[in-house]
């Protein structure tokens, strides 16, 4: 059977019937005349589908690599800004480390500054008291005394004075 014969026969002229008497089973469309362009407009659709469906594929390839990528990319900066993060509680807390230590230091500086302004006035009070001390001793003795001396000791003091003669 050519394709003219296929153009050329039609419903009537296709047996339903084979020649031992059964039914001939298949498509019946087949036999139709506008079979031949019905057959070609679905190849094209196929084909055309099928076009569409590898470009999609390949879309959702690229898009896939890109997602990748950005995922990737966001995982490197969530990465570094955990380091960033890590590094500033690393520094506050060193920071409110040194901040306790500077504080009990100077604390401490204080306390001693305090005891050590007692002891200078403690001191300084010694200094007057032996000053007056003396003095009254010059006064009684006839010992020579140099006036606005500061030391303990009127003969080994320092400045430059003028020397009074106690009478």
């Amino acid at each position: 059977m050519t394709f003219d014969d296929l153009k050329s026969t039609t419903m009537k002229d296709t047996p339903d019937q084979k020649t031992n008497g059964e039914e001939v089973k298949g498509l019946h469309f087949l036999s139709f005349r506008c079979w031949c362009p019905l057959a070609v407009t679905l190849g094209i659709l196929s084909l055309g589908l099928m076009v569409t469906i590898i470009m999609l594929t390949i879309q959702l390839s690229q898009v896939s690599d890109l997602l990748k990528q950005q995922q990737a990319n966001l995982t490197d900066k969530e990465n570094i800004l955990e380091g960033q993060i890590s590094a500033q509680k690393q520094e506050k807390k060193a920071c409110h480390e040194l901040q306790r230590e500077l504080k009990e230091m100077i604390e401490t500086l204080a306390q001693k500054l305090d005891e050590k302004s007692k002891k200078l006035m403690e001191l300084h009070q010694q200094n007057l008291n032996l000053q007056e001390a003396l003095k009254e001793a010059a006064n009684f003795s006839g010992i020579v005394f140099a006036e606005n001396c500061i030391l303990n000791a009127y003969s080994i003091c320092q400045k430059k004075v003028t020397l009074l003669r106690v009478q």
